[in-house]
């Protein structure tokens, strides 16, 4: 718990830090050029020079209600100062019209659709990790190894948000724990905080979160002794509150590093992932 706490503790020095080191907005770039693709959390737009940028859409980009696509459009964005994470778009405007569709020669059949953009591999799969991130419902498995009992854990967990902030997230979990002589069951109502250090759309963020956690195990041991073999067991219900600490990557990775208190087990670390 001890590790946990001194973690949170440095993460939230360095929020602190960031946010003395930056008390002005960010002045904001512009990029011109042609939609290519398009969605709910995206947009891709091809320069004339012939280089693809990706866009993120949020709640608070302005932008029309549809984009077209081939229609040419200018964005402006705050930079991010890494190369690794995608812009956010603060304003998404058409300056044209798309370019029509040209009528076979036949004059009564339309002309086919247009071959879709040969957009490289690496800007689509940009594209469909911030479409994965920006899901409001997601559904994840972990598997952990803890110590104080020493157990190997597996688990399932949902991630739900943002609420109230677009950096805090529910995400409850049901984990069971297997050891040489202790059988573990877990629920954990938890929350985390993504802590703004970094970019949201960047490759990697910190959070860290906690909430009640509700616990069962059964210890067994057997001994031999010159009346037979003697079984031991005891089963113990707890009620505690873990405390947690993480490292997420854009595509649905995260390590993490959990505590709990008043409950078992006392301390454990994590790899998941979210679909």
């Amino acid at each position: 718990m001890l590790a946990s706490f001194v973690f949170v503790s440095l993460g939230m020095s360095a929020v602190a830090a960031n946010a003395q080191s930056s008390p002005q907005a960010p002045k904001l770039g512009s990029l011109e050029g042609t939609v290519v693709s398009t969605s709910k959390a995206t947009v891709v737009v091809k320069t004339t020079d012939g280089l693809y940028q990706v866009f993120v859409l949020d709640r608070d980009t302005a932008r029309p209600q549809t984009i077209p696509m081939q229609a040419p459009v200018k964005v402006t964005f705050a930079p991010t100062g890494d190369a690794t994470a995608p812009p956010i778009a603060d304003s998404v405007v058409v300056t044209g019209p798309a370019p029509p569709k040209v009528a076979a020669l036949t004059g009564d059949v339309p002309a086919p659709d247009p071959v879709e953009e040969p957009v490289p591999a690496s800007v689509r799969q940009l594209e469909r990790d911030i479409q994965r991130q920006a899901r409001r419902w997601r559904l994840g498995a972990r598997a952990a190894s803890s110590l104080d009992p020493e157990l190997f854990m597996f688990g399932v967990h949902s991630q739900m948000g943002p609420f109230f902030n677009e950096n805090v997230y529910a995400r409850p979990n049901f984990e069971l724990g297997f050891g040489e002589l202790t059988t573990f069951v877990g629920l954990n109502f938890e929350g985390v905080y993504r802590l703004p250090v970094t970019q949201r759309t960047s490759r990697w963020n910190i959070y860290a979160g906690g909430g009640p956690a509700l616990t069962f195990s059964h210890r067994n041991f057997a001994e031999e002794t010159d009346r037979g073999k003697i079984d031991f067991g005891d089963l113990d219900s707890d009620i505690g509150f873990n405390f947690l600490l993480g490292v997420q990557a854009r595509e649905g990775l995260f390590l993490e590093l959990k505590s709990s208190a008043y409950a078992l087990p006392s301390i454990r670390f994590e790899i998941g992932y979210n679909f």
